[in-house]
């Protein structure tokens, strides 16, 4: 259900008016481990209660094996669980589509996991009925984003990832004191357009 669809009856009275005012200037799939650390779930929040940006799905996606976050191998299923959650909280229950990603990382840089994420992405990015950019916030690993690419690369020209999880070069040392940071300490299988 997009914005449009929302009953603004059932919302409090200044999101009511908020999403009177104020339009979407971009459509967002957000892609995060929410099973993992608490920050994803904030930022779930965060993006769901903006009136700024119309969020198109909310995908769960995987841990690393043995998290101890969520040590089990249900890590995105159980993050797609975390962000229906959220969305009850909110009182958004069925307003956005939540979907598990693969379970699994990617295996290597050329084979991609296909499932009902990816298939949403790629059908998104290649939509020609609206002028709202795409964005893609990812949060954790990118094996969905990664394998919607393999799987259809012309998406690559119709969306923006927003990326932050995971070394960001080869070699990529954790944040010394004083200096700019990475999050470096979520491994990936990085995919380079050819």
């Amino acid at each position: 259900m997009n914005r449009d669809e929302t009953d603004a009856r059932a919302l409090p009275p200044i999101e009511a008016e908020l999403q009177r005012v104020v339009r979407p200037r971009a459509r967002v799939i957000i892609d995060n481990d929410f099973s993992g650390d608490p920050d994803g779930l904030v930022q779930l929040a965060h993006h769901v209660l903006s009136p700024s940006v119309e969020i198109r799905a909310i995908i769960g996606s995987h841990l690393r094996p043995g998290d101890p976050f969520d040590p089990s191998e249900q890590t995105a299923t159980n993050a797609a669980a975390a962000a229906g959650q959220v969305l009850d909280l909110l009182g958004r229950t069925g307003s956005i589509p939540v979907i598990a990603g693969s379970n699994v990382g990617l295996s290597d840089r050329t084979t991609a996991i296909r499932s009902a994420a990816t298939d949403l992405i790629i059908r998104e990015a290649l939509r020609d009925d609206t002028e709202l950019p795409l964005y893609v916030a990812c949060g954790a690993g990118l094996t969905e984003i990664a394998s919607a690419y393999l799987l259809e690369p012309r998406i690559a020209d119709r969306l923006t990832l927003v990326w932050i999880g995971g070394p960001s070069t080869t070699g990529s040392r954790p944040r010394r004191r004083g200096r700019a940071a990475r999050n470096t300490t979520s491994p990936s299988t990085s995919v380079r357009p050819r």
